[in-house]
């Protein structure tokens, strides 16, 4: 009867070991998967995956701004009257507001659109077309709460640095008049 009891415990301690030793593991292999996911992933930006009804692009972190929430990517496009704005992620409601390129700097504003807080796509109308070859900048405003654009009122976003939140793209091609 001893001897039946003294294998039952030597039993239930080896499967009480077993079972330790299968959680120990367990739970050094998610950290180990963790970590060799998360490692080589730290200092490399992702590419951004942009969704088109008919396409599917992928925008290296070069093409996009971001800050904190806010983020916004326009790439080259046609020359015109609208500007197709792929991505723009708004803590806030906000305004995109397209400018004219003046050595690097935002010059005149051309158009604006409203967006909601979030993420969006859309286009901008501008008041007059862009001209083939010339840069332009997509940047975003902080819409004062009145839902009304106004470049006096709306405050330019900008980054840690201080710098806008807008990236800078070139009109291609023949302007096209819609």
């Amino acid at each position: 009867m001893e001897l039946l009891q003294v294998t039952e415990n030597n039993n239930m301690e080896r499967e009480s070991f077993f079972s330790m030793k299968v959680i120990v593991t367990f739970i050094v292999g998610i950290i180990i998967g963790f970590f060799g996911a998360w490692l080589p992933m730290r200092n490399v930006a992702a590419p951004v995956v942009v969704e088109d009804a008919d396409t599917e692009m992928e925008a290296s972190a070069s093409d996009v701004t971001l800050s904190g929430e806010n983020a916004i990517l326009v790439r080259d496009q046609q020359a015109g009257v609208m500007v197709n704005v792929e991505l723009v992620t708004l803590e806030n409601t906000g305004w995109v507001v397209i400018h004219e390129d003046v050595n690097g700097l935002l010059g005149n504003a051309l158009g604006a659109q409203l967006f909601l807080a979030g993420v969006n796509s859309g286009t901008v109308e501008l008041l007059r077309g862009m001209e083939a070859g010339k840069t332009y900048h997509a940047a975003i405003r902080q819409d004062d709460g009145d839902n009304a654009f106004d470049l006096t009122k709306d405050l330019l976003l900008s980054d840690g640095k201080g710098d806008p939140v807008e990236v800078m793209f070139t009109a291609i091609g023949e302007e096209i008049v819609e």
